[in-house]
C-alpha cells in the first residue's frame, strides 16, 4: 500500500515537471463539484484547520480483505486522497495570493483535480505492473503492444487533465498568481512525496 501511494504520488509530482513548457491551451471546463462555492468554502476551511501538515503514516491502512464488500477497498484509497486533497488546499489561498472570492471559485477546481491526478496515477500503476507482468510471462508482441497503449493512454490523460486545469484557471488569475500557482503546485508535490517517504 505504501509503495502504491508512493508512486502514485510521485507520478503527480512528475507530471508538475512536464507542464512547464506547455504551449497549447484547450478549455474543457472539468465538472462542477456538488455545492460550487459553498463547497470550496468547506473545502478550505477544513483544510485551514488541519494545516499544511499530512497525516504522519499515510500509509498506515491496510486494504480491506479480498471477500470484504467493494466499498470498503476504497475507503483506506478515499482517507489517502482526502488527506492528499487538504494538503493542497490549506496552503492555496496564501500560496497563490487568491482574494477569497478566488478561493472559493478555485479551490474545488483544485481538489477536483488533484482527485482526478491521483485516480490516473493508480491507473497508471496498474498498467505498468501489468506490463512487467507481460514482460516477465514472455507474451506475445500483440499483448505487449496493447499493454503500452494502455499506459500511453493514460499518460496522455494526466497531461491533458493538468493542461486542463491550468488553461480553466490562468485566464482568471494575475500573470504573477499564475507564476505563484505553478511554483505552489511544484512545491506541494514536494511536500506530499516527502511526506510519503517518511511514512515508509
Amino acid at each position: 500500500m505504501k509503495k502504491t501511494v508512493f508512486r502514485i504520488l510521485n507520478v503527480i509530482a512528475l507530471t508538475a515537471l512536464l507542464t512547464a513548457t506547455l504551449e497549447a491551451r484547450q478549455v474543457e471546463a472539468p465538472p462542477r463539484a456538488r455545492g460550487g462555492a459553498q463547497q470550496g468554502q468547506r473545502d478550505s476551511a477544513k483544510a485551514g484547520r488541519q494545516g499544511q501538515q499530512l497525516p504522519q503514516n499515510l500509509a498506515a491502512d491496510q486494504p480491506a480483505k479480498p471477500n470484504a464488500p467493494k466499498r470498503n477497498d476504497q475507503l483506506p484509497k478515499n482517507r489517502i486522497a482526502n488527506a492528499v486533497v487538504d494538503h493542497y488546499l490549506g496552503g492555496f489561498q496564501k500560496g497563490v495570493g487568491l482574494d477569497d472570492d478566488q478561493t472559493r471559485k478555485f479551490s474545488p477546481k483544485l481538489g477536483n483535480y488533484v482527485r482526478r491526478q491521483l485516480m490516473l496515477a493508480e491507473e497508471r500503476n496498474a498498467a505498468i505492473t501489468r506490463l512487467n507482468a507481460l514482460k516477465d510471462e514472455k507474451a506475445s508482441d500483440e499483448e505487449i503492444q496493447a499493454q503500452n497503449r494502455v499506459l500511453e493512454k493514460t499518460e496522455a490523460q494526466q497531461f491533458n487533465v493538468r493542461r486542463n486545469f491550468y488553461a480553466v484557471i490562468d485566464p482568471e488569475l494575475t500573470v504573477q498568481q499564475q507564476a505563484k500557482l505553478r511554483l505552489y503546485m511544484d512545491r506541494t508535490d514536494q511536500n506530499v512525496r516527502q511526506a510519503i517517504q517518511k511514512s515508509r
